[in-house]
């Protein structure tokens, strides 16, 4: 990873935003966007560009959850590097943060003997006489969203123990700090109060290991004044990893007190968390500290969702209802084209310009039961510049007049 950022160091900017409650450890963001350095301001709550902040290992022993970040940060710079179009537009057009470790204390005391711990919160010890893997908060449940009411331990010892108060926490602390820095507040101050279409930001968090794609909320058996919208995204995602999406009370257990949401709750922000797995033991069924090898399946049910979800950042409300071109190829004038979990009535539209000033229309084939759409249709052409390199392509819901994100493809010459 290291040479593809010391190759594209425009691209890429460090923040430290905090530390650890031992104060070892810095609480390390990533910004990645074209210009980083003129973009990547914190306090700008109206950026040019969306953000999507993606953050991992917030319990220390799902460490397949950081390498999952690592490898999106890997990919995306070695793509920069090569100048794929559709990341080249990702970037002018989106500022993706990355926080590999939420809670490097337990991070550090997960790897600190031969095998790895099993420790779960942070290395907070002022509550309880804990001892071992069971010092510490954990943090998914310390935040001020229904506080202590679901999914939470009372035992200071216990491993969902929320903490002796809501946002007792540094960490939590600096990470509510930087959202609120992020992102502007959306939403109004009852629970019924929905964001409107233009709301702006994607947060994502990752676990491990139950195979699930979640969203809000998380902490009660009720729908979110959002819940099509973000019911919409992950369902998007799971046709391309293939996991079941549903809230934790549907899917799970409900879980009071948890970043995904505080975010939406406090902020307003589109949201979900990813919980990587399989159906077999190695990789799933509650197998935290799986083999190495892993990673290349989780990386390659979960590297197209990030993507998707990185697109749709700027206007998540909006952009995460018809339907995604996940991938196209042209060859002469046949586009083949993949598109995740298309509506009725959706088509694909491209264009050789980013504003789709002029636009070739192309109806997809029925889905399978996947939700993905493959068609192959014949493009006129009628409109191509002769210097065209790109094609852009998006989905658009016919019924709602509702669009997805771009995605970018080169054309062969």
């Amino acid at each position: 990873m290291q040479k593809h950022i010391d190759a594209n160091q425009s691209l890429f900017k460090v923040i430290d935003f905090g530390k650890t409650y031992t104060g070892k450890f810095p609480l390390r963001a990533y910004c990645i966007t074209a210009d980083a350095a003129s973009n990547c301001k914190q306090g700008e709550l109206k950026p040019a560009k969306g953000r999507f902040f993606l953050m991992t290992q917030t319990h220390a022993r799902e460490i397949a959850t950081s390498e999952m970040a690592l490898s999106f940060v890997n990919d995306l710079m070695r793509k920069a590097g090569s100048n794929d179009a559709d990341v080249k537009n990702l970037l002018d057009t989106t500022e993706i943060w990355v926080l590999p470790a939420a809670n490097p204390d337990g991070q550090e005391y997960v790897s600190s003997s031969g095998e790895p711990n099993m420790q779960r919160k942070n290395r907070n010890p002022s509550y309880g006489r804990c001892t071992g893997v069971t010092v510490g908060v954990d943090l998914n449940r310390n935040l001020d969203s229904r506080w202590g009411t679901t999914g939470v331990s009372k035992n200071p010892c216990g491993d969902t123990f929320p903490g002796p108060k809501a946002n007792s926490e540094v960490e939590t602390q600096a990470i509510i700090k930087l959202w609120q820095q992020l992102f502007p507040d959306q939403r109004g101050p009852s629970e019924s109060d929905k964001v409107a279409a233009n709301g702006t930001g994607y947060m994502l968090s990752i676990h491990s290991v139950a195979a699930l794609n979640l969203f809000p909320w998380q902490g009660v058996n009720r729908k979110a004044p959002n819940d099509a919208e973000l019911r919409a995204i992950m369902t998007t995602a799971s046709s391309m990893n293939g996991y079941a999406a549903g809230q934790a009370p549907e899917l799970l257990y409900s879980a009071s007190g948890g970043h995904d949401d505080w975010i939406y709750d406090k902020l307003g922000v589109a949201t979900g968390t990813i919980e990587l797995g399989s159906n077999d033991d190695e990789c799933g069924n509650g197998n935290f500290h799986p083999k190495y090898s892993c990673m290349a399946l989780y990386e390659q049910q979960n590297l197209p969702v990030l993507y998707y979800l990185a697109k749709i950042a700027k206007s998540p409300y909006a952009l995460g209802t018809s339907g995604y071109v996940q991938s196209a190829s042209l060859a002469t004038s046949t586009l083949s084209t993949t598109v995740a979990n298309a509506p009725r009535n959706a088509i694909v539209e491209t264009s050789f310009t980013a504003d789709f000033a002029s636009i070739e229309q192309v109806k997809l084939a029925r889905a399978n039961n996947k939700g993905v759409s493959v068609t192959t249709s014949k493009l006129s052409f009628g409109s191509k510049p002769a210097d065209a390199k790109v094609m852009y392509l998006r989905t658009k819901n016919t019924t709602t007049g509702a669009y997805g994100p771009i995605t970018v493809v080169s054309l062969n010459k």
